[in-house]
């Protein structure tokens, strides 16, 4: 592997924050417009782009967490540690977070930086495993319109069991563009484990 590798511009990384930028200069240059359609689609753009840089730091983790596998010199060695790390060891990407934290220190102390990270993955699972809530909210009776009393009282409401989709609380677009910063941030600050480096604390 070369000496000038960076996961920040590997490959699977780089194409993920593309993807996040390409969304973002739509709604930057939609702004600069002052495009304010009906049906405007900024919201849905926000969406990708938060998405996608959250998916750009997972990669980095993966990443992160493989390399170290490509210096064991032993074929067979290598490749049972390789498998392990890309294919049979699973973890949740928080718990990914958590590891990578014990060997790179310059993430590991910056506490602002991990909280926006936890924060974006709050948010995009939030997005993606939204589940519905049951809820049981009061109305009024299928009656035709002859037949409403003139007063409603409460007991002539009745139950209407429904399923509720909970909604993202936080304002889409400005989320994207914090989100899409901490990607790189984050990224930037992700460097290659080698041999011989004093990189775990």
């Amino acid at each position: 592997m070369s000496e000038s590798f960076t996961i920040a511009t590997s490959d699977g990384v780089k194409r993920l924050v593309g993807i996040a930028q390409r969304h973002l200069r739509y709604i930057t240059k939609s702004r600069s417009k002052g495009m304010t359609l009906l049906g405007d689609v900024r919201p849905d753009h926000a969406i990708v782009a938060s998405i996608f840089s959250a998916a750009a730091i997972e990669v980095g983790l993966n990443i992160f967490i493989a390399i170290p596998v490509l210096y064991i010199k032993d074929d067979n060695i290598r490749r049972f540690f390789g498998l392990l790390a890309t294919k049979y060891y699973r973890l949740s990407v928080l718990q990914k977070l958590n590891f990578v934290c014990e060997f790179c220190p310059q993430i590991k102390k910056d506490k602002v930086l991990l909280g926006r990270v936890r924060e974006l993955f709050n948010y995009r699972n939030r997005l993606l495993h939204s589940s519905p809530e049951y809820i049981e909210p009061l109305g009024l009776p299928d009656l035709d319109f002859e037949e409403f009393p003139s007063e409603i009282d409460e007991k002539d409401l009745i139950r209407r069991p429904q399923l509720s989709m909970r909604g993202v609380s936080s304002d889409e677009i400005e989320a994207a563009f914090e989100h899409y910063q901490t990607a790189l941030d984050f990224l930037s600050k992700l460097t290659v484990l080698r041999p011989g480096s004093e990189e775990s604390t």
